[in-house]
């Protein structure tokens, strides 16, 4: 019987096996979060094992039902953060109040994630008349020597969202204007703004801010109106009056759990799932909109990752299977050799300065520091756009006449294979399916090349219905592909 189901607007199609009794399936075991009923035996040359675990790949796609060919990306818009750090909301408490000049927001003693008995409390104060911020700080933990615990990293500004940001010294601010005047904190760049007050005005087109800092005793709002806020998640507000931010009129805003405001959208993410402890560097980037953050991994980094990246993974495995069995099958025909092809490495850019990627010499080339040789060239193109999804693509090497277009073929080739052969991501992976030893939790760790705990011989077999592709992959005791 082929079904769907539908869940908040999104759409969900999937085979669907209903038994004597009419009953649907168990959600939870198509998620891998509880074994499914019966098992699959897998026998490899030195064990065995019993894969009791399935995960529909269709449950992996995170439409959040808008519509919108942005949502491979973490960016909110224009924010304010006040302390965004990866905070928890319900160790506190967190309060809107509003009067007819201007809306505050209150967050009191507020711990971090997981961190002890430290509290933060901070308000921000929002003058419609005006469009002026003021940010108010009392007792925060991570001043000093803390900050470098900062889970997420820790960043303090106001930005418009599209990754610009000035790098600024707040609390020794004295008036200077800025376009997004923001700082990060870390263990070099310590916290210094306990019963501190920021003010942020803006010039008359809100393109700019000047800044000054100014030494207070306490809050200067009062604030009775206490809101919910659960964990990686945000309340939205409307506002009783227009705020103008950035040259936007907003009536509502987004209270988000890690210390900000959002304008245009919630932010249901963490910064910790983005940026490693005390990197206040990235957090800014974060805070900001940043696509490209320092040694953002193009595919399954070790230390700075996010959970996307690990999603893109699994939607386009088939993809670079596909690669590796070209690369494998087809490189003899062009008078090449087959090699395995890269699964992890970073390219950082930095400005105009571009490092790691695949060791090239042509860092500026669609993002991507392209290999030397042309045939791996031409190969990498397909990878970086149909497994990647970011940096270079087929269309922009073969449109580049200062890279080898020896095997410009090859990249039309491969493109015209997958796609022809309906293997392109046209956004409709529902027929994958993972069955795994390990459930939903581990299956994160897997990805990223770390073996699950207390799973011996952990096994992951990926079906594709339509390409008819089985596929298994393990781990050795180094977390690398077998």
């Amino acid at each position: 019987l082929f079904g769907e189901w539908f869940v908040e607007e999104q759409n969900f199609e999937m085979y669907v096996t209903v038994g004597h009794d009419q009953s649907m399936p168990n959600i939870m075991q198509m998620m891998a979060l509880v074994e499914a009923e019966g098992n699959v035996t897998a026998t490899a040359s030195d064990y065995e094992t019993e894969l009791t675990y399935m995960l529909y790949a269709s449950m992996l796609e995170m439409d959040n039902g808008d519509d919108d060919d942005d949502d491979d990306t973490y960016s909110y818009g224009p924010r304010i953060g006040m302390y965004l750090t990866d905070l928890d909301p319900s160790g506190g408490g967190i309060y809107f109040d509003e009067t007819d000049t201007e809306a505050t927001i209150t967050f009191v003693d507020v711990p971090l994630l997981g961190g002890g008995d430290g509290l933060n409390t901070f308000q921000v104060q929002l003058f419609y008349s005006s469009g002026e911020i003021i940010i108010s700080y009392k007792d925060l933990s991570l001043t000093g020597s803390n900050t470098e615990q900062a889970p997420g990293g820790l960043a303090i500004g106001i930005a418009n969202g599209e990754g610009d940001y000035d790098e600024v010294d707040l609390s020794e601010s004295a008036g200077e204007s800025y376009s997004f005047p923001v700082e990060g904190y870390s263990d070099s760049n310590e916290l210094d703004l306990a019963y501190k007050q920021i003010t942020f005005t803006p010039n008359s087109d809100f393109s700019e801010y000047s800044v000054s800092a100014t030494t207070i005793t306490d809050l200067p709002a009062s604030y009775s109106n206490e809101i919910t806020v659960t964990d990686d998640d945000y309340t939205e507000q409307s506002l009783s009056s227009y705020f103008e931010f950035y040259g936007n009129s907003y009536n509502q805003i987004y209270i988000n759990n890690d210390g900000n405001i959002g304008f245009e959208d919630g932010d249901d993410t963490c910064v910790c799932s983005v940026c490693d402890v005390g990197d206040g560097d990235c957090a800014a980037a974060y805070l900001s909109g940043e696509g490209n953050i320092d040694d953002d991994p193009l595919f399954l980094g070790e230390d700075d990752y996010n959970a996307f990246s690990t999603l893109i993974y699994a939607q386009n495995y088939t993809a670079l299977i596909f690669a590796q069995d070209y690369v494998n099958d087809y490189s003899s025909n062009h008078g090449q050799s087959s090699f395995e092809l890269d699964s992890v490495f970073n390219l950082v850019i930095e400005g105009d300065n571009v490092s790691g990627g695949l060791g090239g010499n042509n860092p500026g080339n669609c993002e991507i520091n392209w290999p030397e040789d042309p045939y791996r060239m031409a190969v990498y193109s397909f990878v970086s756009e149909y497994v990647l999804s970011e940096g270079g693509s087929v269309g922009c090497f073969v449109d580049d006449g200062t890279l080898d277009q020896t095997f410009a073929y090859v990249a039309l080739e491969m493109e015209s294979l997958w796609s022809g052969g309906d293997g392109g991501n046209d956004g409709d992976d529902d027929s994958d399916l993972f069955i795994m030893n390990f459930g939903f939790l581990d299956f994160f760790l897997f990805m990223f090349g770390m073996p699950p705990e207390g799973v011996d011989n952990p096994l992951m077999v990926m079906i594709n219905f339509e390409e008819e592709i089985v596929a298994a992959q393990g781990l050795t005791a180094f977390g690398q592909d077998p």
